[in-house]
């Protein structure tokens, strides 16, 4: 006669073989994930991005390439003060754009906060300064994700300026 107990040598032997599978699984497709799981570091400590600061001032000091004016290579930073102003500027807007996105701001008024605050600034607005900036604010937007801005319109705001 059959008893319960053929009822937990079914159960124990399922549980062995999805617990069997689902390893298989995870060895198979996540080899790499797991190794970085066991290894103590974490995906913020392999692929931590520099922050804002520290990224301008290694730009400081490469060289932004030639002229083509006068061939005479150009430094994107020479003048500290310069330099000092867009880290400000990099401040500002980066706490400029966080409001407008808490506040759920349109594309327009948006486009109005970055014609004030790029006002205070507006010796930024010279070509050579003028990229890393536009950048800076393209990448502070597609952060956020609901409003996203193309060089063009960032343009028109520095063009409304002069």
């Amino acid at each position: 006669m059959l008893t319960f107990d053929l009822w937990k040598y079914y159960l124990i032997f399922v549980s062995a073989s999805l617990l069997a599978y689902y390893a298989l699984i995870l060895l198979r497709f996540y080899k790499a994930d797991l190794k970085t799981l066991f290894s103590g570091k974490t995906r913020s400590q392999q692929f931590s991005p520099a922050p804002l600061n520290e990224s301008l001032a290694e730009v400081a000091t490469e060289p932004a390439g030639q002229l083509t004016a006068n061939g005479v290579e150009s430094f994107l930073w020479k003048d500290p003060a310069v330099f000092e102003q867009a880290v400000s500027a990099s401040d500002a807007l980066k706490t400029a754009i966080g409001e407008a996105f808490d506040k759920n701001y349109s594309k327009d008024d948006l486009l109005a906060l970055l014609q004030m605050i790029l006002s205070e600034y507006a010796s930024l607005g010279e070509s050579l300064h003028r990229v890393p900036v536009i950048e800076f604010i393209q990448a502070e937007c597609a952060k956020y994700g609901s409003i996203h801005l193309s060089t063009a319109e960032i343009t028109k705001v520095w063009r409304k300026l002069d």
